[in-house]
């Protein structure tokens, strides 16, 4: 997993690309539009978009989700449709288009950039420009070969936090991922699973987390602090 790690870093000082979702009823932020050259930041605004009835996720009825009052039922369909689709991704690794296509169907405009270079190879990055509430950031990485096949490297998004998102966020991966087995690294800010040879881990951000400097992501250190994100990865040996 460091490998891809400094492979994402070696790319994000590459990449040109403002990224700005925000969750439903926040403020905006300030995201980040970096090069080689230069640093600067653009406001991003946003219309936040509902899901259209005829894609919402079955998998995971909301009605399970009643213990979770806090959360908003929106939201609740939000988390089961991205974690539906992301499953549906994962199970066609090299579904670059499907995943595009879903995306498309949401409303989220998605954008794809390619990227290559010699330590990272070929990458083309998925980023959404609109966001389902109380979701933002669905970023995707797909590695690409010289036959034109891709192969999903990383996908990640976030969803507001409060007292109760971590758990009902764990719940709904547990059920949507059909995953039986212990985690391989749980604290209450962290867990992680091994899942068909990809790690699929859901984290708490801390102000430390925030405070990292990215070209994808802009934070509110004030109002951000708690915010869960769900990713999963392959594991690169």
């Amino acid at each position: 997993m460091n490998n891809s790690k400094n492979k994402y870093a070696i790319l994000a000082g590459l990449t040109v690309i403002i990224a700005g979702s925000i969750y439903l009823n926040r403020p905006a932020v300030k995201a980040i539009s970096t090069s080689v050259a230069s640093t600067q930041k653009t406001e991003v605004k946003t219309a936040v978009k509902t899901i259209p009835a005829h894609i919402e996720a079955v998998v995971i009825p909301t009605s399970e989700l009643s213990e979770f009052k806090g959360i908003a039922l929106d939201e609740k369909k939000s988390l089961v449709t991205l974690t539906s689709l992301i499953d549906e991704a994962l199970t066609n690794p090299s579904s670059l288009n499907l995943m595009v296509q879903k995306l498309d169907e949401l409303h989220l405009k998605p954008l794809v950039m390619k990227e290559s270079n010699p330590q990272t190879g070929s990458l083309d990055i998925v980023r959404t420009n609109e966001a389902l509430p109380g979701t933002r950031y669905l970023h995707a990485q797909y590695f690409s070969s010289e036959d034109g096949s891709n192969f999903l490297q990383h996908v990640s998004f976030e969803f507001k936090g409060n007292k109760e998102s971590f758990d009902m966020l764990k719940k709904v991966v547990q059920k949507q991922f059909k995953i039986t087995e212990p985690p391989t690294t749980e604290n209450k800010k962290f867990i992680a699973w091994n899942v068909d040879g990809r790690s699929v881990w859901i984290k708490k951000l801390d102000i430390e987390d925030l405070t990292k400097k990215s070209p994808f992501n802009a934070y509110d250190a004030k109002n951000d602090v708690g915010t869960i994100r769900f990713g999963s990865e392959a594991e690169i040996h």
